[in-house]
């Protein structure tokens, strides 16, 4: 069974100093200057909790407390295991912070707030087909966010990054074509306020939820 556990957490207020400093030290050096990079406490708070979510998710398939450090970055800055079989991919956004772990195949993983934004500025990345059921009636965040997670998680499964426009992703019944390559896509519900989609190179699979608790 191609099997893929999905891990996430939420957070609403920052974490108290000493717990802070406590998770930050369980990560390696190298990750613990980029996190302080950022500026904004949600923002340092969504990459910490990001590599918490997924060294936990590898302990769990018997990784070492040091596989952070054996992560390498592939042409497009996708990160990966050398010499695993295992694939996994992280997004945050808004108070929520997901990581897909699958045990075969590649996948990608997107979430997204679901909230008013100026959605026209977005048309030109959806197909007509797509666009007319974002727009009809009425533009809806709902159909518009549902779209957009499904491109992400795509993209972010093909690995190229923004050198694979959305545009050029066609959806077609839960599934996306790129080219000649085929993802099959899965809807993830986390919290009604968010969209959330998983892409996997394999269409049947099974998945699970797991809430982490790091407050």
């Amino acid at each position: 069974m191609n099997l893929v556990e999905i891990f996430y957490t939420t957070f609403n207020s920052p974490l108290a100093f000493e717990q802070w400093h406590s998770y930050l030290n369980q990560l390696p050096k190298s990750y613990q200057n980029r996190i302080n990079r950022y500026r904004r406490w949600q923002d340092q708070h969504s990459a910490l909790l990001s590599q918490l979510l997924l060294r936990q998710a590898l302990l769990t398939v018997g990784y070492d407390q040091n596989c952070l450090e054996q992560l390498h970055s592939g042409e497009h800055g996708r990160p990966f295991i050398v010499d695993s079989h295992w694939d996994f991919n992280l997004s945050h956004s808004g108070e929520y912070v997901v990581c897909a772990l699958l045990n075969q195949g590649r996948g990608g993983i997107d979430i997204e707030r679901i909230k008013p934004i100026e959605v026209n500025d977005f048309k030109r990345e959806m197909s007509a087909e797509e666009w007319a059921i974002i727009s009809t009636p009425k533009i809806s965040y709902e159909k518009f966010y549902d779209y957009w997670t499904m491109k992400e998680s795509v993209m972010k499964a093909d690995g190229r990054g923004l050198y694979l426009p959305l545009r050029e992703i066609i959806l077609q019944n839960r599934r996306a074509l790129v080219g000649n390559t085929i993802w099959y896509l899965q809807k993830v519900t986390i919290h009604p306020d968010y969209a959330c989609h998983l892409a996997t190179s394999w269409e049947k699979i099974e998945v699970h939820l797991n809430e982490m608790q790091f407050l």
